[in-house]
């Protein structure tokens, strides 16, 4: 039997990303060692070391590249760079009979044109876009710059422009009018975009246009020089962790990326008819908000490709899977596994890169310990003396392979700096100072995008949508801080508030009917919903009736508004209703937003504004009043609903909330509860105007009081109280409630706004929240009887003063003489204010997750008193506990108190919770397995001290030692 003819695989392109690929389809081809042939703009010796034949010529001559693959028998091609595939060399090569991994022409416009691939997806419904307009003509582009609000917008050249057509306001553009500028400078074509704010990462998948094989994610290092400063460049290195994540990516935003991934590939089927056979890179930005894209290369990245590549597992079969990517079919049955390891790539460049790279030197690899992990650039080959000579852009890329990213990292350094030449790297490339300072980064977004994380609303309308209106209006005035919509949806393609949307910059989509059942229409709808994550429905004129199943799908998430306080007044609209309010004398009315069930106008109120009827009043003045509660109304409910839970029974609305706890799963339970304020924080909230993450201290001040009994948050009411009420403040304030209820997983159930004139000054309010949480008998805390001396403390870092001590916060702050708008000097970017607003860290759910291993002895959670105070209430007579301020360092807001306050550390000890917000006690042999599983749900634990044997009369219970380590003498 006559063997299978080995494959001939051209390589089109000529710089390290392509050694790398010609290396892996030699190193990882399941024993067929592939005849290799290269096309590209320069002559690269490691390439060319590895070909049967070379050839140099523009690489998007798609003729010449055909002619070249035809000539020497290619059956595979691989495409490296970009513009090969935007010319088309793809569908060149497809046409002599080449498979070729890399997509045809139209199918590459998804990286070629930065609009195409924007709308394509927005067109599909795809989750996580940033808001975008096009532009062919300067007309609306100042307008939309000024929507998005000076130094919120991104700018973009339409078409392939070597990564030099995107510019950033605050990096590159200090103002609107520069950022007209530029967008002149970009017709005939560009794209607005909204600025997306957190950490960026990539994602490689290989498709055959069906199948998707995804490899680990990378962060790579964009700008020159360290410490991410001086100008873009192609890249400078990346890594990749062994997890096969990153230090601030969890599981659940690279599964994000790996469905729109997966979207994509769909939505451009359906687009072109053809399937993506390639490469899709995705670049991605995790926010505080979530993961959203940036933009997508239509082949693999550079320098991102030198570490994917270099983890293939040795059983991998590299070159089987390109040919099933480019044969369309079969790549799911190809093995291409990558092993558990760490990555670091680090380029060396030339001195003078990128705007002045030096060239014609000699570059000196004769000291690399692990040659084959070193991918050649821009270099080429002296014909007579065979040395290298650097050509001008990124020379050679290493890449450092190990079972911690710190260990990958070394290698990498160690190789990098082995190269001798003209020569400079980015030292920092994956290191543990560069990267912690992006995770502290992207905790600190998170930190306070828990203060302005909106929840997201779809609207359903078949009309003109006339009373979204005040909705619309609520969130242009600030009203609806808590809230976004994010879609409107309609069955009309003509619809007036489909357009009435897109004035606003909402997304609107049309669902055809298309002679599909109700039940079959309302999936299609749901769907739609679910991809552009929303939480909460919202029906205006809305001329469908709903199946069951999309109202069980949505129960108690789907709600409408009613001018009227339900159920008085029930089935009229509009001005019939007040006018039926004048007739009857009624002297009260408001809106109520209710719950839509299958049976029409019987769903439950949700949420309930009242204002008086005045003597005076006509129809139109009474609709006037009652519009202004709606958007307030149509805030609290969306974040309430937001918070549901098992259990919860009932509605908010009505005269108490109901709690099911054997719905909630509890067989043996003991209910706890708790009730707090936020103490005079508040003043600084009502001094600033800043009401938006007040709520959240509120939450958290209650319920990590309720895990220390080891009890799980099950429900929580407020009250909030004024001489009149502010709506725009009130919402505000009710929905950082609604965000620090979900955030634990506890539902929000009911409270009381009271409006009591002359009780409190304009301008100021009071706050107190109730919860009530369950622990089963056998699991409450603390176990006095089973703490000993030995026993360790784990200490969970706080976000910063928390809610205690502001009487003294203030008083440092007046002696500083700074205003409350003035920058933070302890915190970059932020004000004074919005730094010490910083919202009180939620502890439930990672606490629930330690104390549901029965491990935990006890909590503390450390308020007023501090750690001297707060520790000796979950220890019994016989320990004290001997603390290490050495194991963690303070937020810098404490040092700062320190040093203009001037008062001794042990007062500051005794007031402020001095960066550890909840102290564990747990058994020696448990702490490590505790610290891990705290450091998962994304704590910073440490073990801060132990419990030794103590004498009552003895000293104290808490002694803290090493303070002085903190600097603050």
């Amino acid at each position: 039997m006559t063997p299978a003819p080995l494959p001939v695989v051209l390589v089109v392109g000529s710089g390290a990303r392509e050694h790398s690929i010609a290396a892996a389809l030699t190193r990882h081809c399941a024993g067929r060692t592939p005849k290799l042939l290269c096309f590209g703009s320069a002559r690269n010796p490691g390439i060319q070391a590895l070909c049967a034949a070379y050839e140099v010529g523009k690489m998007d001559d798609c003729a010449r590249v055909a002619d070249f693959a035809a000539k020497h028998g290619a059956t595979l091609a691989v495409i490296g760079p970009e513009a090969p595939l935007d010319a088309g060399v793809a569908d060149a090569l497809r046409a002599v009979g080449v498979a070729v991994v890399g997509p045809s022409k139209a199918l590459s416009a998804i990286e070629g044109s930065k609009a195409f691939a924007l709308k394509l997806l927005h067109k599909h419904g795809m989750a996580g876009l940033p808001d975008f307009r096009e532009f062919t003509a300067m007309e609306g582009a100042r307008e939309y710059l000024e929507e998005l609000g000076e130094g919120n917008y991104v700018i973009k050249a339409d078409g392939l422009c070597g990564g030099k057509g995107v510019k950033v306001a605050g990096a590159h553009l200090a103002s609107i009018d520069e950022a007209v500028e530029y967008c002149r400078e970009c017709l005939p074509h560009f794209v607005i975009c909204e600025k997306l704010v957190g950490q960026e990462f990539s994602l490689l998948s290989l498709s055959d246009g069906a199948h998707l094989v995804h490899m680990p994610p990378l962060q790579d290092h964009k700008r020159a020089y360290e410490g991410d400063k001086g100008p873009n460049t192609g890249g400078m290195g990346s890594y990749s962790c062994a997890d096969h994540l990153l230090p601030f990516l969890s599981d659940a935003a690279l599964e994000a990326a790996k469905k729109m991934q997966a979207e994509t590939i769909v939505a451009l089927k359906a687009e072109t008819g053809e399937p993506y056979r390639g490469v899709l890179y995705g670049g991605y930005m995790l926010t505080a908000r979530g993961t959203y894209l940036i933009e997508y290369n239509a082949r693999f990245g550079d320098p991102e490709c030198l570490n994917v590549l270099s983890l293939l597992d040795p059983a991998a079969d590299f070159l089987g899977a390109c040919e099933a990517a480019a044969a369309g079919k079969g790549l799911a049955q190809v093995s291409l596994p990558f092993r558990r390891l760490a990555s670091c790539c680090k380029y060396a460049v030339p001195e003078g890169y990128p705007n002045r790279s030096e060239k014609g030197f000699v570059v000196d690899l004769s000291g690399l310990q692990r040659p084959h992990l070193a991918y050649l650039g821009a270099v080429d080959a002296d014909p007579k003396s065979g040395s290298l000579i650097a050509t001008g852009s990124r020379t050679v890329g290493v890449v450092g392979v190990a079972e911690t990213l710190e260990e990958a990292e070394a290698l990498a350094e160690a190789e990098v700096t082995a190269i001798k030449g003209k020569l400079f790297h980015r030292r920092d490339v994956g290191t543990a100072a560069l990267v912690n300072s992006r995770v502290a980064q992207m905790l600190s977004i998170q930190a306070r995008g828990a203060r302005e994380q909106p929840i997201s609303i779809a609207v359903l309308g078949s009309t003109r949508g006339s009373s979204l209106q005040p909705v619309l209006r609520a969130l242009a005035s600030g009203a609806l801080q808590g809230a976004r919509i994010a879609l409107v949806v309609s069955n009309k393609e003509d619809a007036p508030i489909l357009e009435r949307a897109r004035q606003h910059g909402i997304r609107a989509l049309h669902v055809p009917v298309q002679g599909r059942s109700r039940e079959a229409y309302d999936a299609a709808v749901t769907s739609a919903l679910e991809a552009a994550g929303v939480q909460a429905v919202l029906l205006v004129g809305y001329m469908r009736i709903l199946s069951a199943q999309f109202c069980e799908r949505w129960a108690k998430r789907c709600v409408n508004i009613h001018p009227s306080l339900l159920p008085a007044f029930a089935g009229g609209m509009d001005l019939q209703v007040h006018e039926a309010v004048l007739a009857a004398g009624a002297k009260e009315t408001g809106c109520t937003v209710h719950y839509v069930e299958a049976e029409v106008d019987a769903g439950a109120p949700v949420v309930q504004r009242k204002c008086a009827v005045q003597p005076d009043d006509t129809p139109l003045s009474l609709k006037a009043r009652v519009q202004a509660l709606e958007g307030p109304a149509l805030c609290d409910a969306p974040l309430a609903k937001a918070t549901n839970r098992a259990g919860v029974m009932g509605s908010i609305g009505g005269f108490g909330g109901l709690f099911d706890t054997r719905a909630a799963g509890y067989k043996d339970p003991v209910l706890v509860s708790g009730t707090d304020g936020v103490g005079t924080k508040l003043i600084i909230a009502q001094a600033t105007g800043k009401h938006g993450s007040i709520g959240i201290d509120l939450v958290a001040m209650v319920v990590n009081d309720l895990i220390v009994q080891g009890a799980e948050p099950l429900f929580f009411l407020d009250y909030f109280a004024s001489g009149a009420l502010d709506v725009k403040c009130a919402g505000e304030v009710v929905g950082g409630i609604a965000r620090g209820c979900a955030a634990c997983g506890c539902a929000l159930v009911g409270g009381e706004t009271a409006e009591m004139p002359g009780m409190y000054a304009p301008g100021h309010y009071d706050l107190a929240g109730f919860a009530v949480g369950a622990v089963e008998r056998a699991d409450i805390l603390p176990r006095l009887e089973e703490i000993a001396p030995g026993d360790v403390l784990i200490g969970l870092g706080s976000s910063g003063v928390h809610s205690n001590g502001f009487s003294l916060v203030r008083r440092v702050v007046e002696r500083s003489g700074l205003s409350w708008d003035a920058p933070a000097p302890f915190a970059a970017g932020a004000t004074l204010a919005d730094a010490l607003l910083t919202p009180t860290k939620l502890y439930v759910k990672s606490c629930l997750a330690a104390t549901r291993t029965r491990k935990v002895k006890a909590l503390a959670h450390i308020t007023g008193g501090g750690l001297p105070e707060n520790l000796p209430r979950v220890l019994p007579a016989g320990v004290r506990a001997s603390v290490d301020a050495t194991a963690w360092t303070p937020p810098a807001v404490f040092g700062w108190m320190a040093g203009v306050s001037r008062a001794p550390v042990e007062e500051l000890l005794r007031t402020f919770n001095c960066g550890v917000g909840m102290v564990l006690v747990v058994s020696p042999a448990d702490a490590t397995a505790l610290v891990d599983i705290l450091r998962a749900e994304g704590e910073t634990a440490a073990v801060i001290g132990k419990l030794e044997a103590h004498t009552e009369g003895a000293g104290p219970q808490v002694s803290v030692t090493g303070t002085e380590a903190w600097g603050w003498a």
